[in-house]
């Protein structure tokens, strides 16, 4: 994510703040007596970052507002949408 930040940054057209999200697989090494000596285990991981210029901080808006908000998911092969608040 850092590498492409000036590539982002250009392509957001150079105005601060900008938020950038990404989800990507990670692999984790475990000690496991049962299928052999070593196992992988796999998990997604989120990363999300903001870039803001500290100077002009008091500017933005306040984040009330996103307080109340309401995240509605649906888990991968369910039917039921899960509503969760921030």
């Amino acid at each position: 994510m850092f590498v492409d930040f000036l590539r982002l940054f250009k392509v957001m057209r150079c105005k601060l703040p900008i938020g950038f999200a990404q989800i990507g697989k990670s692999f984790r090494n475990e000690i496991s007596p049962r299928q052999g000596l070593i196992r992988m285990r796999e998990f997604y991981q989120v990363e999300i970052e903001v870039f803001f210029n500290p100077k002009k901080a008091n500017i933005l808006s306040k984040p009330e507002p996103l307080m109340s908000y309401v995240l509605r998911l649906q888990p991968l092969g369910s039917d039921r949408i899960l509503e969760i608040t921030c």
